[in-house]
């Protein structure tokens, strides 16, 4: 089945595999119930296990467990196969929706008064409803429920392409791997280019598509960027370095880079989350106990070296850092 794709000034016949479309509709997801993040539309949720979240600005418990959505985003997001929507379904207040996003460094999307076909349990929030990657709800209830189950249902997603996604190209096969985050993909970008100017062909349509789909992930990622600058700054610097690594001819965001770059408890909060990762990793591989007694020893030591962080002037850093040490106590507790 070929699809037809708005490229430029026309229409021309797609040459990729059509994508299976997502078996329920989102309603309300458009522009005017956007609210902080990036925007999405129903062809960024196809094949991803999708944690949609119905919380209110006023409720306690919805606000504790933004973290661990915002952990779980950084976590998973970056595989492709994987969304978080914050689905604000209390009386709209855009400022203060995007005061809480700022404060709590959210970058995931958060939208107003979405609405699934799917029943709920309980009417209270917060309230999660868990979607697999064909589409279907296999969760519905209070968000703790589902935080372990997430990871499972991202390995029983079909691979996509990070910039691509289940898109399957005819003529281009050999460009998947020259073009993935990380690799100065402007090299290929520009022979694709070349080659849909050509036009005609069934191969410079499938040019064109591919050049479509670079553009609109890069086109992302900047909007990514621009909302952690917006919520959490400290984030941001991974993210434009990954964007200049990809598309160095984009200069955006380099005047941020550099004055995020003299930030310390920016570099301070990066070194901790590696330490954290790292420490989780060895626990986890301790071959015995004495082994692993010995690793969490130096649990305490790293704990009061980033202790400090706790009292950076930025909010965000403050609450990661609050998180991150968080982790250290629950492996120190560890026997």
């Amino acid at each position: 089945m070929k699809r037809l794709f708005w490229i430029g000034a026309g229409w021309i016949v797609g040459c990729f595999p059509a994508l299976a479309a997502l078996p329920f509709v989102v309603s309300g997801l458009n522009h005017a119930n956007w609210v902080a993040g990036p925007e999405i539309t129903e062809a960024d949720l196809e094949g991803k296990v999708i944690f949609f979240e119905h919380w209110g600005s006023g409720c306690n418990p919805c606000l504790q467990v933004m973290p661990h959505l915002q952990e779980m985003w950084e976590k998973y997001g970056k595989t492709g196969k994987f969304m978080v929507i914050g689905n604000h379904i209390w009386p709209r207040d855009d400022e203060k929706l995007r005061s809480i996003a700022k404060e709590k460094g959210l970058t995931f999307p958060i939208y107003q008064g979405l609405r699934l076909p799917f029943p709920r349990s309980s009417g209270g929030v917060p309230h999660t409803h868990l979607i697999d990657g064909r589409g279907q709800c296999v969760g519905d209830g209070y968000p703790t429920e589902f935080f372990g189950r997430v990871e499972e249902l991202i390995k029983a997603c079909p691979d996509r392409h990070p910039i691509f996604g289940l898109q399957a190209p005819k003529y281009h096969a050999g460009i998947l791997e020259a073009i993935r985050p990380g690799r100065n993909v402007e090299p290929a970008v520009q022979a694709l280019a070349r080659e849909a100017a050509g036009g005609g062909t069934p191969a410079a349509q499938e040019a064109a598509l591919l050049l479509a789909a670079c553009e609109k992930y890069k086109a992302a990622l900047v909007q990514d960027i621009a909302g952690s600058l917006a919520t959490a700054p400290e984030r941001a610097i991974p993210k434009i370095a990954g964007l200049k690594q990809t598309f160095p001819s984009v200069h955006d965001f380099d005047a941020d880079y550099e004055r995020l770059g003299r930030n310390p408890d920016f570099a301070k909060l990066a070194k901790l989350r590696q330490e954290v990762d790292a420490l989780s990793a060895q626990v986890a591989a301790a071959p015995n106990t004495a082994t692993r007694q010995r690793i969490l020893r130096t649990v305490g030591i790293t704990r009061q070296q980033y202790a400090p962080l706790l009292q950076a002037k930025l909010p965000s850093v403050r609450e990661e850092a609050k998180a991150l040490l968080g982790k250290l106590d629950a492996l120190g507790s560890k026997k």
